[in-house]
Protein backbone atom coordinates (compact mmCIF):
# COMPACT_ATOMS: atom_id res chain seq x y z
CA UNK A 1 0.00 0.00 0.00
CA UNK A 2 1.52 3.39 -0.82
CA UNK A 3 1.06 6.37 1.17
CA UNK A 4 1.03 9.54 -1.03
CA UNK A 5 -0.03 13.17 -0.02
CA UNK A 6 -1.02 16.14 -2.41
CA UNK A 7 -1.14 19.71 -1.42
CA UNK A 8 -2.55 22.43 -2.75
CA UNK A 9 -3.22 25.91 -1.72
CA UNK A 10 -6.83 25.97 -1.57
CA UNK A 11 -8.73 22.66 -3.46
CA UNK A 12 -7.70 23.12 -7.38
CA UNK A 13 -5.94 19.67 -6.34
CA UNK A 14 -8.13 17.56 -5.59
CA UNK A 15 -8.97 16.56 -8.68
CA UNK A 16 -5.92 15.19 -9.46
CA UNK A 17 -6.19 13.80 -6.12
CA UNK A 18 -9.29 11.79 -7.48
CA UNK A 19 -7.85 10.58 -10.43
CA UNK A 20 -5.05 9.39 -8.42
CA UNK A 21 -7.69 7.48 -6.17
CA UNK A 22 -9.57 5.71 -8.92
CA UNK A 23 -6.35 4.86 -11.09
CA UNK A 24 -5.52 2.76 -7.28
CA UNK A 25 -8.50 1.42 -7.29
CA UNK A 26 -9.17 0.36 -10.57
CA UNK A 27 -5.77 -1.37 -10.11
CA UNK A 28 -6.95 -3.13 -6.85
CA UNK A 29 -3.97 -1.01 -4.78
CA UNK A 30 -3.85 0.01 -2.17
CA UNK A 31 -3.37 3.75 -0.94
CA UNK A 32 -3.27 5.91 1.90
CA UNK A 33 -4.32 9.28 0.46
CA UNK A 34 -4.04 12.50 2.67
CA UNK A 35 -5.25 15.37 0.90
CA UNK A 36 -3.24 19.01 2.57
CA UNK A 37 -4.69 22.11 1.64
CA UNK A 38 -2.32 25.15 2.57
CA UNK A 39 -4.18 27.65 2.10
CA UNK A 40 -2.74 29.34 4.80
CA UNK A 41 -5.42 32.19 6.10
CA UNK A 42 -8.81 32.39 6.06
CA UNK A 43 -9.39 35.42 4.02
CA UNK A 44 -5.32 35.59 2.56
CA UNK A 45 -3.96 32.54 0.44
CA UNK A 46 -0.31 32.91 -1.00
CA UNK A 47 -1.01 35.11 -3.76
CA UNK A 48 -2.10 38.33 -1.02
CA UNK A 49 1.01 37.62 0.97
CA UNK A 50 3.64 40.90 0.56
CA UNK A 51 6.49 39.42 -0.32
CA UNK A 52 8.03 36.57 -1.77
CA UNK A 53 10.20 36.14 1.49
CA UNK A 54 7.07 35.81 3.30
CA UNK A 55 5.49 33.08 1.17
CA UNK A 56 8.35 30.86 1.43
CA UNK A 57 8.42 31.06 5.10
CA UNK A 58 4.85 29.98 5.17
CA UNK A 59 5.56 27.55 2.71
CA UNK A 60 8.52 26.21 4.67
CA UNK A 61 6.20 26.06 7.68
CA UNK A 62 3.34 23.73 5.75
CA UNK A 63 6.24 21.07 3.91
CA UNK A 64 7.81 20.52 7.41
CA UNK A 65 3.93 19.53 8.44
CA UNK A 66 3.77 17.96 5.02
CA UNK A 67 6.69 15.48 6.43
CA UNK A 68 5.48 15.02 10.09
CA UNK A 69 2.80 13.23 8.57
CA UNK A 70 5.44 10.53 7.02
CA UNK A 71 4.37 10.06 3.34
CA UNK A 72 6.24 8.40 1.22
CA UNK A 73 5.74 11.19 -1.17
CA UNK A 74 4.65 14.19 -1.77
CA UNK A 75 2.56 15.46 -5.28
CA UNK A 76 2.11 19.71 -5.38
CA UNK A 77 -0.75 20.08 -7.23
CA UNK A 78 -0.77 23.84 -7.11
CA UNK A 79 1.18 25.91 -9.52
CA UNK A 80 1.50 28.76 -7.14
CA UNK A 81 3.44 26.12 -4.82
CA UNK A 82 5.62 24.91 -7.54
CA UNK A 83 6.59 28.17 -8.20
CA UNK A 84 7.61 28.90 -5.17
CA UNK A 85 8.89 25.74 -3.90
CA UNK A 86 12.72 25.47 -5.66
CA UNK A 87 13.32 28.71 -3.22
CA UNK A 88 12.04 26.95 0.07
CA UNK A 89 14.93 25.86 2.37
CA UNK A 90 12.73 22.20 2.08
CA UNK A 91 13.84 21.94 -1.14
CA UNK A 92 17.60 21.80 -0.43
CA UNK A 93 17.59 18.89 1.33
CA UNK A 94 13.92 17.51 1.11
CA UNK A 95 12.91 14.97 4.00
CA UNK A 96 10.94 12.68 0.81
CA UNK A 97 10.80 12.60 -3.01
CA UNK A 98 8.75 16.04 -4.06
CA UNK A 99 6.89 16.05 -7.34
CA UNK A 100 5.77 19.40 -8.80
CA UNK A 101 3.33 20.05 -11.22
CA UNK A 102 4.92 22.65 -13.15
CA UNK A 103 7.68 20.13 -13.89
CA UNK A 104 4.50 17.84 -15.29
CA UNK A 105 3.03 21.01 -17.39
CA UNK A 106 6.01 22.52 -18.77
CA UNK A 107 6.64 18.28 -20.40
CA UNK A 108 3.10 17.84 -21.01
CA UNK A 109 2.89 21.73 -22.62
CA UNK A 110 6.11 21.42 -24.88
CA UNK A 111 5.22 17.64 -26.74
CA UNK A 112 1.80 19.08 -27.67
CA UNK A 113 3.32 22.61 -28.88
CA UNK A 114 5.98 19.81 -30.88
CA UNK A 115 3.06 18.02 -32.10
CA UNK A 116 1.75 20.90 -33.72
CA UNK A 117 4.35 22.96 -35.13
CA UNK A 118 2.21 26.16 -36.19
CA UNK A 119 0.73 26.59 -32.72
CA UNK A 120 0.29 28.98 -30.26
CA UNK A 121 0.08 28.78 -26.58
CA UNK A 122 -1.78 30.87 -24.10
CA UNK A 123 -0.62 29.91 -20.42
CA UNK A 124 -3.65 30.70 -18.04
CA UNK A 125 -2.45 30.86 -14.42
CA UNK A 126 -2.55 33.26 -10.81
CA UNK A 127 -0.73 36.47 -10.96
CA UNK A 128 2.49 34.38 -8.71
CA UNK A 129 2.39 31.93 -11.30
CA UNK A 130 2.32 34.37 -14.44
CA UNK A 131 4.71 36.95 -12.66
CA UNK A 132 7.59 34.17 -12.35
CA UNK A 133 7.20 33.25 -16.11
CA UNK A 134 8.68 29.85 -15.27
CA UNK A 135 6.08 28.04 -18.04
CA UNK A 136 7.44 31.04 -20.59
CA UNK A 137 10.61 30.77 -20.12
CA UNK A 138 11.19 27.02 -19.39
CA UNK A 139 9.17 26.51 -23.18
CA UNK A 140 11.76 29.34 -24.85
CA UNK A 141 14.73 27.25 -22.78
CA UNK A 142 13.24 24.28 -24.48
CA UNK A 143 13.56 25.64 -28.31
CA UNK A 144 9.86 27.38 -28.86
CA UNK A 145 9.86 30.59 -30.19
CA UNK A 146 8.78 33.39 -27.61
CA UNK A 147 6.44 34.95 -30.66
CA UNK A 148 3.97 31.61 -29.82
CA UNK A 149 3.28 32.01 -25.99
CA UNK A 150 1.07 34.49 -24.55
CA UNK A 151 1.34 34.54 -20.51
CA UNK A 152 -2.58 35.39 -18.96
CA UNK A 153 -2.68 36.57 -15.35
CA UNK A 154 -6.35 35.26 -13.75
CA UNK A 155 -6.57 37.39 -11.06
CA UNK A 156 -8.74 35.82 -8.47
CA UNK A 157 -10.32 33.01 -10.58
CA UNK A 158 -8.90 30.24 -8.36
CA UNK A 159 -10.98 31.53 -5.48
CA UNK A 160 -14.34 32.16 -7.31
CA UNK A 161 -14.29 28.59 -9.23
CA UNK A 162 -13.90 26.83 -5.82
CA UNK A 163 -17.27 29.03 -4.78
CA UNK A 164 -19.17 27.49 -8.15
CA UNK A 165 -17.10 26.57 -11.08
CA UNK A 166 -20.19 27.32 -13.34
CA UNK A 167 -21.15 30.31 -11.80
CA UNK A 168 -22.18 33.95 -13.86
CA UNK A 169 -19.10 35.64 -11.90
CA UNK A 170 -16.56 32.41 -13.15
CA UNK A 171 -18.00 33.07 -16.63
CA UNK A 172 -17.74 36.16 -16.53
CA UNK A 173 -13.94 36.70 -15.38
CA UNK A 174 -12.97 33.71 -17.64
CA UNK A 175 -14.41 35.76 -20.78
CA UNK A 176 -12.57 39.00 -20.20
CA UNK A 177 -9.48 37.00 -19.31
CA UNK A 178 -9.74 34.91 -22.59
CA UNK A 179 -10.62 37.66 -24.94
CA UNK A 180 -7.20 39.75 -23.54
CA UNK A 181 -5.40 36.59 -24.21
CA UNK A 182 -6.66 36.23 -28.15
CA UNK A 183 -5.83 40.37 -28.43
CA UNK A 184 -2.16 39.14 -28.12
CA UNK A 185 -1.91 36.51 -30.05
CA UNK A 186 0.75 37.26 -33.09
CA UNK A 187 -1.41 34.71 -35.38
CA UNK A 188 -5.01 34.71 -34.63
CA UNK A 189 -5.39 32.01 -37.62
CA UNK A 190 -2.91 29.29 -36.04
CA UNK A 191 -4.50 26.10 -33.99
CA UNK A 192 -4.18 27.33 -30.41
CA UNK A 193 -3.85 25.85 -26.70
CA UNK A 194 -5.03 26.87 -23.93
CA UNK A 195 -2.95 25.93 -21.06
CA UNK A 196 -4.34 25.35 -17.63
CA UNK A 197 -1.27 26.65 -15.41
CA UNK A 198 -3.73 26.92 -12.28
CA UNK A 199 -5.39 23.07 -11.00
CA UNK A 200 -9.07 25.09 -10.40
CA UNK A 201 -9.41 25.76 -14.01
CA UNK A 202 -9.89 21.98 -15.04
CA UNK A 203 -13.11 22.90 -12.97
CA UNK A 204 -14.49 25.73 -15.46
CA UNK A 205 -12.91 23.49 -18.71
CA UNK A 206 -16.46 23.97 -20.29
CA UNK A 207 -16.24 27.67 -19.66
CA UNK A 208 -13.38 28.50 -20.92
CA UNK A 209 -14.05 26.47 -24.67
CA UNK A 210 -17.33 28.25 -24.91
CA UNK A 211 -15.24 31.79 -23.85
CA UNK A 212 -12.74 30.97 -26.91
CA UNK A 213 -15.65 30.60 -29.66
CA UNK A 214 -15.47 30.24 -32.46
CA UNK A 215 -11.90 29.31 -31.62
CA UNK A 216 -11.36 25.63 -30.99
CA UNK A 217 -8.79 25.37 -28.72
CA UNK A 218 -7.14 22.11 -27.62
CA UNK A 219 -7.12 22.17 -23.83
CA UNK A 220 -3.51 20.98 -22.34
CA UNK A 221 -4.17 20.01 -18.36
CA UNK A 222 -1.40 18.88 -16.25
CA UNK A 223 -4.42 17.51 -13.43
CA UNK A 224 -4.07 14.69 -15.93
CA UNK A 225 -0.84 13.94 -16.35
CA UNK A 226 0.14 14.49 -12.22
CA UNK A 227 -3.20 12.23 -11.70
CA UNK A 228 -1.02 9.27 -13.37
CA UNK A 229 2.41 10.01 -12.24
CA UNK A 230 2.53 7.34 -9.64
CA UNK A 231 2.19 3.51 -10.45
CA UNK A 232 -0.62 1.75 -8.04
CA UNK A 233 1.88 -0.87 -6.40
CA UNK A 234 0.12 -3.65 -3.38
CA UNK A 235 -3.27 -4.61 -3.13
CA UNK A 236 -5.39 -3.22 -0.67
CA UNK A 237 -8.08 -0.37 0.33
CA UNK A 238 -8.32 3.20 -0.82
CA UNK A 239 -8.41 5.62 1.93
CA UNK A 240 -8.73 9.22 2.16
CA UNK A 241 -8.80 11.78 4.31
CA UNK A 242 -8.52 15.97 3.84
CA UNK A 243 -6.72 18.21 6.41
CA UNK A 244 -6.81 22.05 6.29
CA UNK A 245 -6.05 25.00 8.57
CA UNK A 246 -8.95 26.58 7.27
CA UNK A 247 -12.65 26.59 7.67
CA UNK A 248 -14.25 25.20 4.13
CA UNK A 249 -17.50 26.95 3.80
CA UNK A 250 -20.49 24.66 2.98
CA UNK A 251 -20.69 26.28 -0.47
CA UNK A 252 -17.21 25.78 -1.11
CA UNK A 253 -17.84 21.65 -0.09
CA UNK A 254 -20.74 21.60 -2.26
CA UNK A 255 -19.59 22.83 -5.31
CA UNK A 256 -16.18 20.26 -4.94
CA UNK A 257 -17.81 17.37 -4.09
CA UNK A 258 -19.99 18.20 -7.20
CA UNK A 259 -17.15 17.84 -9.33
CA UNK A 260 -14.90 14.90 -7.28
CA UNK A 261 -17.69 12.69 -6.46
CA UNK A 262 -18.37 11.21 -10.03
CA UNK A 263 -14.89 10.41 -10.08
CA UNK A 264 -13.83 9.25 -6.71
CA UNK A 265 -16.42 8.87 -4.54
CA UNK A 266 -14.03 7.82 -1.26
CA UNK A 267 -12.42 11.26 -1.82
CA UNK A 268 -15.72 13.25 -1.99
CA UNK A 269 -16.84 11.50 1.38
CA UNK A 270 -13.37 12.39 2.96
CA UNK A 271 -14.34 16.24 1.79
CA UNK A 272 -17.63 16.32 3.30
CA UNK A 273 -16.00 14.74 6.87
CA UNK A 274 -12.62 16.95 6.30
CA UNK A 275 -10.45 17.38 9.59
CA UNK A 276 -10.09 21.37 10.35
CA UNK A 277 -7.01 21.84 12.22
CA UNK A 278 -5.63 25.84 12.88
CA UNK A 279 -3.04 24.15 13.88
CA UNK A 280 -1.68 21.90 11.03
CA UNK A 281 0.67 24.17 9.93
CA UNK A 282 1.79 27.19 12.02
CA UNK A 283 4.45 30.11 11.08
Amino acid sequence: MRSVLVTDSGLGGLSVAAALAERFRRAGAGLELTYFNAWPEQERGFNRFPSQAEQLRVLDAALLAMARLAPEVILIACNTLSVLYPGTRFSRAPALPVIDIVSLGLRMIHERMLAQPGSQVILFGTLTTIASEVHRNGLIDRGIAPGRIVAQACDRLAAEIEQDPESRTVQDMIGRFVAEAVSRLADPGAPVLAAFCCTHYNYSAGLFRAAFAPLEPEIVNPNEAMGACLEPAGAGPVRARVLSRIVLSDQKVAAMVRQIRPVSPPLAEALIRYRHDPDLFTY
